[in-house]
C-alpha cells in the first residue's frame, strides 16, 4: 500500500473538477494578431521598455529590461512590430504598463532543437542562464527562479523539491506537462539541482494523478538514475498540499519557522513547470515566453489544456476556444481557491497565469455570504493555525491591515509563559516554595490572555504579568490570601498604563457599517447559535452538519479549540 504524505494541521478537500481537463493533451494554440505583455510579470521590479514604438522585434529578443529589485529581462514571444508602449488591464492593479506588438504572420515561429551540455559548468553560470531567460516560479506568486538559487551563504541547500501537487480545483496543466515533458522536468530539475549545489530532489505529487507519477518514474529510469538523488513521493489529495511550507514539512519532514524562507531549514521548492522552463533555458536555449494555462469550467464552449504565448489575451484564447456558453457566470483569472474574478476579457496572459475559469451558475454560489457563526470549522481547516474567523470580522470593518500582527495563540502563549515565569522568580526571590505545579500561574495567564486585544505588542502580556502575579498575588499574601483576581488586576494595569492599545485594538462591531450593516443600527455584540442551543431546538442530525460528531468533535470543545461558550 502506498504511503501518503500530507502536513499535519488542517486542510480541505474541496470538489476536484479536474475531469473537464484532466484528459487532455495539451494544445499548442497560435500565436493571435496582438500580445499584450505586462512589464511587470513577478514579484519584483517592473521592467523598462528596451523597445521603441513602431519597431520590429524578433522572436526571443529581449523587449523589456531590468536591472536592479529582483528584476528579470522579458522577451518578444514572437516576430512583429511594437505597436504601443501603454498600459493594459491588471485583475489587481486595474491598469499596468506594457508593451503591445504586432505578429508578423510571414515570419515562422523559432525553433530550439540544439541542445547544450550543461554538465560541468559552474552553479554561478547555471543561474546567469536561468536569469537572462527571465524564468519565474511559474506555479506561485512568480517569484524569479535566480533569487531562489542564490540564498544566504550561511543556508546551505541540501534538498530541492519539485512542487507537482496542482492541489488546486480544475487546473490540470502542471499535471499534463508531468504526464507529457517528464524527460524535460527530470533534466530540468537536475539543472535546478546542480545550481544549488544540492544533494537530493523530492518531486511530490498528488495520488489523484496516478498517470503523472509513472510518467515521472519512467522519466527517472531513462535518465538513467539509481534513486539516490531523486524520489517521487505520492501525496494526500488535499488543499492547501501544494502552499511551500506545508508541502515541505509533508515530504521532508522539515518545518519552516514562521517569517522564515525554505532555505533555513535547506529546503527550495520549485514548481514541476519551472524545471520545464529551465530546460528550456539552460538545455536550449529558449527564454520564458510560452506558458501551458488550463480553460476549464462549464462556461467555455470547449475546456483545454492549452500552450500560448505570454501577452495573449483572454478574448483570444475564448474565440480560439469556440465561444462561451449561455450559462456562463463568472470568469476567473487562475484557480477558484486563489483567483481573481475578471469583469473584462480583455487581460493578457502572463508568466504567472496558471488557468482561466469559465464557471457556470451551477460551479458557483453568487449569493450573499451570511453571517458568521462561530463553529470552529475555519479553525480545523487552517494549516497555518489563524483565527480565520477573527480575521474575516477585521476585513469585513476594513481593517485588513490590523491582521497582520494578529495571533490570538501568540498572546495566550507570551502570557502563560510570562506568568509561570513570574511566578517562580516571586517565590524565589520572597523565599517560598516554587509551586508553579499547581497550574494557578497557568490559569492567570490564560484569563489574562482573554481579556487583552489579540492585536498588540507581545510586550504588554509579560507587563500584565510582572504586575499580576509579583503585585497583585504575592505582594498581597500569596495564592489564597490575594484579594484581587491577578487577571483582572493585570488588565487593569494595562489599560492605566497603555490606554490607548488597550482600547484601539478592539474591533469596533459596525464601524462604517461594514459588518451587520442590514441591522441598520449600531450593535454592541452579537449573539449566535450555541452547540446545545441547536441540540435542544434541531435534534441531533442538525447538531452533526453543524458542528460535526465523534470524538474529535467534543474534545475540540473541550480544549476550547472551537470558540464561544457551550
Amino acid at each position: 500500500m502506498t504511503t501518503l504524505f500530507t502536513f499535519p494541521k488542517g486542510g480541505i478537500h474541496p470538489p476536484e473538477s479536474k475531469e473537464l481537463t484532466a484528459g487532455k493533451a495539451i494544445e499548442v494554440m497560435p500565436a493571435p494578431a496582438e500580445l499584450e505583455l505586462i512589464l511587470g510579470q513577478h514579484i519584483g521590479a517592473s521592467c523598462a521598455p528596451a523597445v521603441e514604438k513602431r519597431g520590429v522585434v524578433g522572436e526571443g529578443e529581449i523587449i523589456g529590461s531590468a536591472a536592479k529589485g529582483l528584476g528579470l529581462p522579458l522577451h518578444s514571444p514572437v516576430s512583429g512590430t511594437v505597436k504601443a508602449i501603454g498600459t493594459s488591464m491588471h485583475p489587481v492593479r486595474i491598469h499596468t504598463s506594457s508593451i503591445t506588438l504586432v505578429t508578423d504572420p510571414a515570419i515562422p515561429g523559432k525553433t530550439y532543437d540544439a541542445k547544450k551540455q550543461w554538465q560541468g559548468l559552474q552553479a554561478d553560470v547555471l543561474v546567469t542562464a536561468i536569469k537572462e531567460a527571465g524564468v519565474v516560479g511559474i506555479g506561485g506568486a512568480g517569484f524569479p527562479t535566480y533569487a531562489k538559487l542564490s540564498p544566504p551563504k550561511n543556508q546551505p541547500i541540501d534538498t530541492l523539491v519539485l512542487n507537482g501537487a496542482e492541489c488546486e480545483p480544475y487546473i490540470t496543466a502542471d499535471h499534463r506537462q508531468m504526464v507529457e515533458r517528464s524527460d524535460e522536468i527530470i533534466e530540468g530539475a537536475r539543472v535546478l539541482l546542480a545550481a544549488l549545489r544540492g544533494k537530493k530532489c523530492i518531486i511530490g505529487v498528488e495520488s489523484n494523478k496516478a498517470d503523472a507519477i509513472a510518467a515521472l518514474h519512467g522519466a527517472l529510469q531513462r535518465a538513467n538514475m539509481d534513486g539516490s538523488e531523486f524520489e517521487v513521493k505520492t501525496l494526500q489529495v488535499k488543499y492547501p498540499q501544494g502552499s511551500e511550507k506545508q508541502l515541505i514539512q509533508a515530504v521532508t519532514g522539515r518545518k519552516v519557522p514562521a517569517y522564515s524562507l525554505p532555505s533555513t531549514v535547506g529546503v527550495v521548492v520549485q514548481n514541476v513547470s519551472t524545471a520545464k522552463a529551465v530546460y528550456d533555458a539552460v538545455v536550449l536555449g529558449k527564454p520564458l515566453y510560452d506558458k501551458v494555462i488550463t480553460v476549464s469550467g462549464r462556461g467555455i464552449a470547449r475546456p483545454a489544456n492549452l500552450e500560448v504565448k505570454v501577452g495573449t489575451r483572454v478574448s483570444d484564447i475564448v474565440d480560439f476556444l469556440g465561444g462561451v456558453t449561455p450559462e456562463l457566470k463568472k470568469v476567473v483569472l487562475g484557480g477558484p481557491m486563489m483567483g481573481f474574478a475578471i469583469s473584462q476579457l480583455d487581460m493578457p496572459i502572463t508568466k504567472t497565469t496558471s488557468a482561466i475559469l469559465f464557471l457556470s451558475e451551477q460551479e458557483i454560489d453568487c449569493s450573499t455570504h451570511s453571517q458568521c457563526i462561530r463553529c470552529g470549522w475555519c479553525l480545523d481547516a487552517c494549516p497555518m493555525g489563524l483565527e480565520p474567523k477573527e480575521i474575516g470580522v477585521f476585513v469585513e470593518a476594513g481593517y485588513a491591515e490590523e491582521t497582520e500582527p494578529f495571533g490570538v495563540l501568540l498572546t495566550v502563549c507570551v502570557s502563560v509563559v510570562s506568568c509561570v515565569a513570574v511566578e517562580a522568580l516571586s517565590q524565589k526571590a520572597l523565599g517560598r516554595e516554587i509551586t508553579i505545579g499547581d497550574g494557578s500561574a497557568v490559569l492567570t495567564g490564560v484569563l489574562m490572555a482573554f481579556v487583552i486585544p489579540p492585536g498588540v505588542s507581545p510586550l504588554l502580556p509579560v507587563l500584565a504579568a510582572v504586575f499580576a502575579i509579583y503585585i497583585g498575588k504575592h505582594l498581597l499574601g500569596g495564592i489564597g490570601y490575594n484579594f484581587f483576581n491577578p487577571a483582572l488586576l493585570g488588565r487593569a494595569f494595562l489599560l492605566a498604563s497603555f490606554p490607548v492599545a488597550m482600547t484601539s485594538a478592539w474591533l469596533p462591531p459596525l464601524e462604517g457599517g461594514a459588518i451587520f450593516s442590514y441591522l441598520g443600527t449600531s450593535v454592541d455584540a452579537v449573539s449566535t447559535a450555541t452547540p446545545l442551543a441547536v441540540l435542544k431546538e434541531q435534534g441531533m442530525a442538525a447538531f452533526s452538519q453543524q458542528f460535526g460528531s465523534g470524538t474529535d468533535l467534543y474534545s475540540s470543545f473541550f480544549l476550547g479549540w472551537r470558540p464561544g461558550c457551550i
